[in-house]
């Protein structure tokens, strides 16, 4: 979730700064307690997951491609 949200900003915006790829996880943190703390059904929470790792998996060539650009990629 952390990581899906901090690329797709990177993708939307173009910029890779430090805070944009490693933003504060308060609000992730809060989205999660908000929107899944409570779940209990394992099929769910594999869903969900499946959910970010997709998202992440669209966006990495692009995050990349615009971070190492900026000279912010490992």
């Amino acid at each position: 979730m952390y990581r899906a949200a901090a690329f797709q900003d990177i993708a939307d915006t173009g910029l890779c700064t430090c805070e944009a790829r490693f933003p504060s996880w308060d609000v992730a943190v809060d989205y999660y307690l908000e929107n899944y703390s409570r779940i209990d059904n394992q099929y769910e929470v594999q869903q969900i997951t499946k959910t970010y790792r997709t998202s992440i998996a669209a966006n990495r060539a692009m995050v990349r491609e615009l971070c190492e650009a900026q000279g912010n990629w490992d």
